[in-house]
């Protein structure tokens, strides 16, 4: 539930700056930054974070090839009802 709940918010609203990685099972989603580059997404990753909402830049998670802009949300410890509230900050996090 929480897992579509992401896909499915992250696909509408944020359309025009990430898209989902395909999954069905784990506790993470990847995204790939459409236009934003490594370093503006580091620079999302700052500033959710100071908005209270954890998530990791694609780009940490590179191994052998060049980096991948993008962003890595997990959610295993957070509730549904917290959910939507988390990725509108996440979403006012690309303005800037």
């Amino acid at each position: 539930m929480r897992h579509e709940r992401i896909v499915r918010t992250l696909t509408t609203l944020f359309a025009d700056e990430i898209e989902v990685v395909a999954s069905s099972v784990g506790m993470h989603v990847c995204a790939i930054a459409k236009k934003a580059t490594v370093d503006q997404m580091t620079a999302v990753v700052g500033r959710a974070s100071a908005a209270g909402v954890a998530c990791h830049p694609l780009s940490m998670f590179s191994a052998g090839g060049p980096p991948r802009a993008g962003l890595v949300l997990g959610y295993g410890a957070i509730a549904t009802v917290d959910i939507d509230e988390a990725l509108r900050r996440l979403r006012s996090c690309f303005v800037g």
